[in-house]
């Protein structure tokens, strides 16, 4: 019954995010909208598929792998943020999206092999850092929804976010590397 009840309030996530009251307050400014709340979503998206009793296919893990990323890569495009800021309907698949990249997250990024999840990761990394440098510096209007000032702030929470994740994985990469090479 417990186990229910937390995979309930999980898949009831997304809905809380379309409420009028916290839709407004994330997207009230740009770095909630492009950094705190597709963090939380993919977050969420992550606990729901650690609460779900599915067992998924390594041969699967790449094809999957890439969808969940090009579903985060759409919606870090300024016109589509815009485009939530517009319809709800695009606010909805959002949240959605988002939700649903962080369940293939979780569910396929451990299946692939350490080299390539490094691999993944540092570039993951690199593109929020290259996001955020282009947001901070940039001194035209991106995002039609947000002001200028807005977007440099934005970046800097990008760059902030994406080298935190470098270093993580650097960590990790060298507790990966000194590891035994028939462990890894």
């Amino acid at each position: 019954m417990k186990n229910i009840f937390r995979r309930l309030i999980v898949c009831l996530l997304p809905v809380f995010f379309l409420l009028p009251p916290v839709d407004a307050a994330f997207s009230a400014t740009m770095p909630a909208k492009t950094v705190a709340q597709p963090l939380l979503l993919l977050l969420f998206g992550w606990m729901l598929s650690s609460t779900l009793p599915l067992h998924p296919r390594a041969s699967s893990a790449p094809s999957a792998v890439i969808m969940a990323t090009l579903l985060i890569l759409f919606w870090m495009i300024p016109r589509s943020i815009d485009l939530t800021q517009i319809y709800p309907s695009a606010n909805a698949l959002y949240v959605l999206s988002l939700f649903a990249a962080g369940s293939l997250l979780s569910l396929y990024f451990p299946l692939l092999p350490g080299v390539a999840r490094t691999v993944y990761a540092l570039h993951s990394s690199s593109m929020i850092v290259a996001l955020g440098l282009l947001y901070a510096f940039q001194s035209t209007l991106l995002c039609s929804a947000y002001t200028l000032e807005d977007q440099h702030g934005s970046g800097w929470m990008l760059v902030s976010v994406g080298v935190f994740a470098y270093l993580l994985v650097l960590a990790s990469m060298t507790r990966w590397l000194a590891q035994p090479a028939e462990s890894r």
